[in-house]
């Protein structure tokens, strides 16, 4: 396993590139992406991933939640969200920079017998998979080799009020240098399958 998910390639003096025209909120000329995460796509290591992680077509291949024999992508489907927290270090005696972001991906679902025994593997820390998230906007996030996650929990938390559904909290935790490759694949929203 990496020890670092490594997205940005500086190999000599960085460039800043393009930007659009008009940039700022008031220049968009459409709403921003919606930013929740709908989906997690989790390959476990040795498991058939797309060729062209771009291609929804290759994507829906690659998907299989009834294998048992984790040899296709899981698709898990909730609401989640993503947490960065820089993490720094000195050079010299006044100048801090970043070495690395600690990332962790929260994801929430409804719990069925099956959701809740993934989940119990998931308490267990499995990290032998990489994963892609898609978010509301239709946006899939992970690169071509997916992100490797470095540590992985769940939890199975019941709430007082009567009312109340059970819940799986998934986290996933990762490092790296930068924020991960993404393409606009919005078909991906429309894959009915789930955990």
């Amino acid at each position: 396993m990496p020890l670092l998910n490594e997205y940005i390639d500086l190999c000599g003096p960085a460039t800043f590139g393009a930007l659009d025209e008009d940039n700022g909120c008031n220049a968009c000329p459409v709403a921003p992406p919606l930013s929740q995460i709908v989906k997690v796509f989790a390959a476990p290591h040795g498991a058939y991933v797309p060729t062209d992680w771009e291609s929804q077509a290759n994507f829906f291949a690659a998907i299989d939640n009834a294998d048992i024999a984790d040899a296709y992508i899981k698709s898990i489907v909730g609401k989640g969200s993503l947490e960065i927290q820089d993490v720094t270090t000195n050079a010299g005696r006044t100048y801090q920079m970043v070495c690395r972001r600690v990332y962790t991906l929260e994801h929430i679902m409804p719990v069925s017998q099956l959701v809740y025994d993934f989940s119990r593997v998931m308490e267990r820390n499995w990290t032998g998979f990489r994963i892609w998230y898609l978010t509301l906007g239709g946006y899939l996030y992970g690169g071509q080799n997916g992100i490797q996650v470095h540590f992985t929990a769940a939890v199975l938390a019941k709430e007082a009020e009567a009312d109340s559904h059970e819940e799986s909290l998934l986290r996933f935790v990762w490092y790296a240098d930068g924020s991960p490759d993404r393409a606009y694949v919005p078909e991906l929203l429309n894959n009915t399958v789930g955990v």
